[in-house]
């Protein structure tokens, strides 16, 4: 955001009103994090933190700015102003595209790992009715209205989408297999060893989830003999199909796929290291 503009002959009057703004401002970290009472001007680094600020003392900002933030008593818009968000035409001008910050409003959380995903997911999705120019825009709260996108095609089997503000989880998508995600801010999974955050033993196929595990002999060597999933199945081959399909109740094979315990696998008969041939 661009520093308060001084020009020639209300110089003096904005050095006085900024002077009485922050005299009257009872929180004095508001005064350390907005302005720099010499010079009446936004401190080295504002633009990096402008957004957090803006979330804790917004009524400060609108003394100066307006409580619309197009200009006020510093004749300066947030959104009018050259230097600053003029010509807004897309969320990538406030947020990154996917956000990718530590603070407000462009908090990373899991955006990337869910962009990244063989799905034509956009903001909007997850957002809706919350973009510019409406009335939960700007309102400091990351609003997660889920479109019918979300609702309908990556519905678990178990029970209707969800989405928990207090927990900032999701519950019943069928990517996580109807299972509680991870938070978004802090949570994350371990593809590598927690395969059961998502994947559960079923009793049929498709059941209880799209992507439960119940054909040959999983039952057997997953729950009897306790034997891992990625001593049969490699996530580092599993990468770049493990996520296909997730708008689909079929998921991807991935019997070619094979963990450092299976020298071989074709056509449901497997080789694996601890025992001879075995038809799956």
């Amino acid at each position: 955001m661009s520093q308060i503009k001084r020009g020639t002959g209300i110089a003096a009057l904005m050095t006085l009103t900024i002077t009485l703004l922050l005299a009257g401002c009872s929180d004095p970290n508001a005064q350390a994090k907005l302005f720099d009472p010499q010079t009446g001007k936004h401190p080295d680094g504002w633009a990096a933190s402008h957004g957090s600020s803006y979330a804790a003392y917004q009524n400060v900002c609108h003394d100066c700015h307006g409580t619309d933030l197009n200009g006020g008593i510093s004749n300066t818009g947030c959104f009018t102003d050259a230097a600053c968000h003029a010509g807004v035409t897309s969320c990538s001008t406030c947020h990154g595209d996917p956000p990718t910050g530590a603070m407000f409003p462009n908090t990373a959380g899991a955006h990337a790992v869910h962009i990244a995903l063989n799905v034509a997911l956009t903001c909007s999705d997850c957002h809706t009715g919350a973009g510019s120019g409406t009335a939960l825009h700007m309102n400091y709260v990351a609003d997660v209205n889920l479109s019918n996108t979300i609702l309908t095609t990556f519905k678990a089997k178990s029970g209707a989408v969800a989405y928990n503000a207090a927990s900032v989880t999701c519950a019943k998508i069928s990517c996580h297999g109807g299972i509680s995600t991870p938070n978004w801010i802090s949570g994350a999974i371990d593809v590598n060893s927690q395969c059961g955050s998502c994947h559960t033993f079923g009793t049929s196929s498709q059941n209880p989830e799209y992507n439960s595990f119940w054909s040959g002999e999983h039952n057997r060597h997953v729950n009897g003999e306790g034997i891992w999933c990625t001593s049969c199945h490699d996530t580092t081959k599993l990468a770049t199909v493990h996520f296909n399909d997730l708008s689909t109740p079929t998921m991807t094979q991935a019997a070619a796929t094979l963990g450092n315990q299976i020298i071989s696998y074709s056509g449901g008969s497997c080789s694996p290291r601890c025992h001879g041939n075995e038809t799956w």
